[in-house]
């Protein structure tokens, strides 16, 4: 009787600066350096770039997530209830955001920025359902975009906010 086998954990590895998957939808600029697969599914870590005066709006999901500035300058706004506190911050700077905590980031300067992103392997399943889903909805006005987006989010645990 042959038995089959079951795959056992990733092996470790070197992930070179040049490499790493990439994802550019919808203005997010993501290199993932350690996907769900590398890490038995528990963490993934992503370098993203956010170009001059771009920003990811204010969102939270039930995952912490940890933010390291590699370059350049953020505002990253964390809300507490009604009440919401904007911090600069630059290369060697970081950032904890709790579960369920409401964040945003802002690159307010003329300059790339590029941060060290580590999350929960959900992270990474939404960023891929959206990049699966993205070339459909060349046709969709940027609303109706992220109308889809946060569909997506809902169903990975991730609620972008809606301004009144």
């Amino acid at each position: 009787m042959m038995m089959e086998s079951t795959p056992g954990p990733a092996p470790s590895h070197v992930v070179r600066a040049a490499e790493g998957k990439r994802f550019d939808v919808l203005g997010a600029h993501l290199v993932w350096k350690a996907r769900g697969e590398d890490t038995e599914n528990t963490f993934t870590v992503a370098v993203q770039s956010l170009s001059a005066q771009e920003s990811i709006p204010r969102h939270q999901h039930r995952y912490a997530e940890v933010f390291y500035i590699l370059s350049g300058e953020v505002e990253f706004t964390l809300f507490d209830g009604p009440n919401a506190n904007t911090y600069t911050l630059g290369a060697g700077d970081s950032v904890m955001v709790a579960a369920s905590s409401d964040h945003g980031i802002r690159n307010a300067t003329n300059e790339q920025a590029t941060l060290l992103d580590i999350a929960s392997v959900s992270h990474q399943h939404f960023f891929d359902t959206v990049q699966r889903e993205a070339p459909q909805w060349s046709a969709l006005t940027p609303e109706e975009t992220m109308h889809r987006v946060g569909e997506i989010g809902r169903k990975h645990t991730l609620e972008f906010w809606q301004p009144e």
